[in-house]
């Protein structure tokens, strides 16, 4: 009996915990945010695949910007699905932008809001690679 009891602890101890998952892989997803040549911030946060990340700057003042990013793999090894929602708002411009790209990771992608009622084209330059 004892034989046994030891042969069924060994084989419980050797299997994963009943519900356990692997965990999701997580992106260093970087972001600048430029109007003309003028760096308005360059926020990077890390994020589990098909967690949005959240990045926001508001002056206060009726001027700023918002960039949520979802990456998740893909079936080819080091590229990534992003879909991006940018937001840009200066006095009473309001822009918007939202799509969805492979990247490769490590590589830059822009996204550009056009000049548009005497604001500056705003440009989000964006970066995803693994953590």
């Amino acid at each position: 009996m004892l034989k046994m009891s030891l042969a069924v602890l060994a084989l419980l101890s050797a299997t994963a915990p009943l519900g356990a998952q692997t965990a999701a892989p997580r992106y260093d997803l970087q972001v600048r945010v430029l109007e003309g040549d003028t760096v308005l911030g360059a926020p990077h946060l890390v994020a589990a695949a098909g967690e949005a990340a959240t990045m926001l700057s508001d002056d206060g003042h009726g001027h700023g910007w918002n960039v949520i990013m979802t990456a998740t793999p893909t079936a080819a090894p080091g590229r990534v699905t992003v879909k991006v929602n940018a937001r840009r708002w200066r006095d009473a411009v309001r822009q918007s932008a939202t799509t969805e790209l492979v990247l490769d990771e490590g590589k830059t992608a822009t996204l550009a809001l056009p000049a548009d009622m005497g604001t500056p084209q705003t440009r989000i330059e964006m970066n995803v690679r693994g953590a």
